[in-house]
């Protein structure tokens, strides 16, 4: 009952100074980046024809570095998202220094023709993660006591029965139709985070800021199953 973080989302911030148009021209040739697109100021979904042309001005620049989703913003911001199937064990902030944000930034310096690189900080914005619990027995019934009992816990706030209980019964299903959301509130997280489970006990967390918060969450979790049953 392990868990593992699964999706993440961080902010590097850097006090170099980047100019988007020679990364863009520099980085459609680089051995590391599988693509990359220049989008007008303030809209991402919008791209720019011809970034060389100066009819328009590079807003950011969307980027698949080593296998990362980056963005590069105007004002020296960088998001970087992806995967953490890579890591398997240790301190999960030295993982995602060590083999993702330094070797990102070590391209993005490369494309910018930084002489000499700054020291790059970052942050973690988003966190996923999953967990095996094993096929829960009585989930039906299990649902309803979580239901009933998470108003008077310390730490989750707000369950959600699932969508087959609400309006047409036990269905026998997989997948989200079929999970109980539990809502809870993750340390530094502006919003709620939130975990989902089904009856074959497949575990899912979304939206929180730490490994540690990830690990916290699981902890209450079983906890609360277990006063549940």
């Amino acid at each position: 009952m392990t868990v593992v973080p699964t999706l993440f989302q961080c902010m590097v911030r850097s006090p170099t100074e980047y100019d988007l148009r020679l990364m863009f021209v520099n980085g459609v040739k680089h051995t590391s980046i599988e693509k990359v697109q220049a989008r007008a100021p303030g809209s991402l979904g919008q791209d720019v024809h011809d970034p060389c042309s100066g009819e328009w001005v590079i807003g950011s620049l969307t980027l698949r570095v080593l296998g990362y989703s980056v963005f590069v913003f105007r004002n020296g911001q960088i998001k970087v998202s992806g995967g953490s199937k890579e890591f398997q064990s240790g301190d999960y902030d030295t993982w995602l220094k060590d083999h993702v944000v330094i070797p990102v930034m070590k391209v993005l310096h490369e494309i910018n023709e930084t002489k000499q690189p700054m020291t790059d900080s970052f942050k973690i914005c988003l966190l996923n993660g999953s967990m095996s619990i094993g096929l829960v027995a009585n989930y039906k019934n299990l649902c309803f006591q979580i239901h009933q009992n998470v108003q008077n816990h310390p730490y989750f706030i707000k369950a959600i029965l699932p969508v087959c209980f609400q309006s047409n019964g036990w269905m026998l299903k997989r997948g989200r139709v079929c999970s109980i959301t539990i809502q809870f509130r993750s340390r530094d997280a502006p919003k709620l985070s939130t975990v989902r489970f089904d009856q074959g006990g497949r575990v899912q967390f979304f939206a929180l800021r730490s490994m540690e918060e990830l690990r916290r969450a699981s902890t209450e979790l079983l906890l609360f199953l277990v006063q549940c049953r």
